[in-house]
């Protein structure tokens, strides 16, 4: 089983209160795999249909590479 190490922000928002997470935007999602096959597909699907996306990686260079792509 692989282990994220990094999260990357393409694009996102929260805040703490009260010990719990309380989004401020209903329309940020996370996506663990973020630049696998079928992770990086979701990803450009939710950032085509106005979603914005935060998305966990295990490598900085193919985040990179993705992030590049996407923009």
């Amino acid at each position: 089983m692989s282990k994220v190490t990094s999260t990357i922000k393409i694009s996102s928002s929260d805040s703490k209160r009260g010990g719990r997470i309380q989004p401020r935007d209903p329309n940020l999602v996370f996506v663990a795999g973020a630049t696998g096959r079928t992770g990086s597909r979701v990803v450009r699907e939710l950032l085509s249909n106005g979603f914005k996306v935060r998305g966990g990686v295990t490598s900085m260079e193919k985040a990179t590479e993705f992030i590049n792509f996407c923009e």
